[in-house]
């Protein structure tokens, strides 16, 4: 409750008391208020964060149902500012899916958010293939299924898949780990050829971002849903990715399940018509 109170405490109390004092104030044109896209797209870390903006976006709407100005911005993240000031943060947010803005695009957008005038209007910059991987929960829902069937494409992910599921179980378990191995120096901005893979994942200093960061890259990459204890196991990254080549040996399996239960069968097929 407290870290809840601590993260939306100041944005639902502050946008609230605004709209409560601000009421007595006569010929008020404009009430805005700065959400966040993370009210649409949901954030499996934030939900407090979630949460605030969520309530910012149903006080703006109980604004307009009253006759009194409210817009609230949903916003992307803005490079260097607010959430974003943090480069080990703008690239975790960018391993989500969800890219930053350039300061210098916000006239733009605060001018768009005014032309439209709507109580709530979502602008970002989201790659939804990366975001489909990453929040797998809120990319299921009915919400975003014309969006992710109009901008989703695991193409390049699913030729990488086809061909490590080609190679023998060890090639498998080796090249998997080179891909984790280059992942962590991409994060870690290293030479992948530093990267130990005898060395379990904690010798290299990976903290929770970067470990959430890895996870998610592997997940979209592979195409599975490797849960974050993997990782944090103490396992060396041979180790991992033995444990990463189960999951998509799983996967496939699964996969090949399903289409065995809904090929038709031409032998009921017959047994019907003679019927």
């Amino acid at each position: 409750a407290a870290a809840i109170q601590r993260v939306a405490g100041p944005k639902m109390l502050g946008a609230y008391n605004l709209h409560v004092l601000t009421q007595a104030i006569p010929d008020i044109d404009m009430f805005w208020v700065i959400s966040s896209v993370s009210a649409i797209t949901g954030n499996t870390y934030q939900a407090n964060y979630c949460l605030a903006n969520t309530f910012m976006d149903s006080l703006m709407e109980y604004r307009v149902s009253l006759g009194l100005p409210g817009n609230s911005l949903q916003l992307g993240a803005v490079a260097q500012a607010g959430m974003a000031q943090s480069d080990d943060l703008e690239r975790f947010l960018k391993s989500r899916g969800i890219n930053t803005f350039d300061p210098s695009d916000m006239p733009a957008v605060f001018n768009r958010t005014y032309e439209w005038n709507l109580p709530s209007l979502s602008i970002a910059d989201v790659d939804w293939p990366v975001w489909e991987y990453a929040e797998t929960n809120a990319a299921n829902s009915y919400r975003f299924q014309n969006i992710i069937s109009q901008y989703g494409d695991a193409s390049t992910e699913s030729a990488l898949v086809s061909a490590l599921m080609a190679m023998p179980k060890a090639e498998q378990i080796e090249t998997v780990g080179f891909i984790v191995a280059e992942h962590i120096a991409n994060i870690l901005q290293m030479n992948a050829d530093e990267v130990d893979l005898e060395a379990p994942l904690d010798s290299f200093g990976i903290d929770s971002i970067t470990a959430v960061e890895l996870q998610t890259t592997i997940n979209r990459s592979l195409q599975i849903e490797m849960s974050i204890l993997t990782l944090l196991s103490g396992k060396s990254l041979l180790g991992i990715a033995a444990d990463v080549v189960g999951l998509m040996l799983q996967v496939s399996s699964d996969a090949e399940a399903a289409k065995t239960e809904t090929k038709p069968n031409p032998t009921a097929k017959t047994e019907e018509i003679a019927a």
